[in-house]
């Protein structure tokens, strides 16, 4: 697994208590459950991120996050209007790529 820490590491890691957001799986209660805790750091701006399932073989199953943004195509700084960036559609191929790639 690439870029992957233990729970351990995320603790010694982090900088200060920040907001966080809690993103739970399987909402019905049919299947397994995930739970994945992602906690706002002293460098926060604008991140962007997924989080999907491959099997031993590293074949894209599904997507479990994707951002509002990317989902939709409507990004919080999609288009200049009166000198000011207001939320718009975007089309960003750049964004999150290897994600895209791997979902084909």
């Amino acid at each position: 697994m690439t870029g992957a820490c233990s729970a351990g590491q995320l603790k010694k890691n982090r900088v200060t208590q920040e907001p966080k957001a809690i993103l739970n799986s399987n909402p019905d209660g049919k299947g397994p459950e995930i739970s994945l805790e992602l906690i706002k750091g002293k460098s926060f701006n604008y991140p962007l991120m997924a989080v999907w399932l491959e099997d031993k073989s590293g074949n894209y199953i599904q997507s479990l996050f994707v951002p509002a943004s990317v989902a939709t195509g409507i990004f919080k700084y999609g288009q200049q209007e009166n000198n000011k960036w207001i939320p718009g559609s975007k089309r960003a191929p750049q964004t999150l790529p290897y994600w895209s790639h791997k979902r084909g």
